[in-house]
């Protein structure tokens, strides 16, 4: 599974005054968004759909493997789009 981090993307992170001001633009958007203090992130946004897909697969890695075609774990790779 890949780290998901702004060193390993072309996002920066935001400050969270930037951030703050920016937030309904940042909802309107389909981006995950690092949000950090002196550029260390602490959080990040990312949209539902993606987080909602990561919750199914975390289910479903929980829940060990069912009767689908999904591919081995070994072979399973997040990809939160940054």
């Amino acid at each position: 599974m890949r780290r998901v981090s702004p060193e390993n993307s072309e996002h920066s992170i935001l400050n969270v005054t930037t951030a703050r001001a920016n937030l309904p633009q940042l909802l309107k958007g389909n981006k995950t968004v690092f949000i950090g203090r002196r550029y260390r992130p602490s959080a990040v946004l990312v949209p539902i759909e993606q987080y909602e897909a990561l919750l199914c697969k975390i289910d479903s890695l929980e829940n060990g493997p069912d009767d689908t075609d999904e591919p081995p774990v070994d072979d399973v790779e997040f990809d939160l789009g940054v």
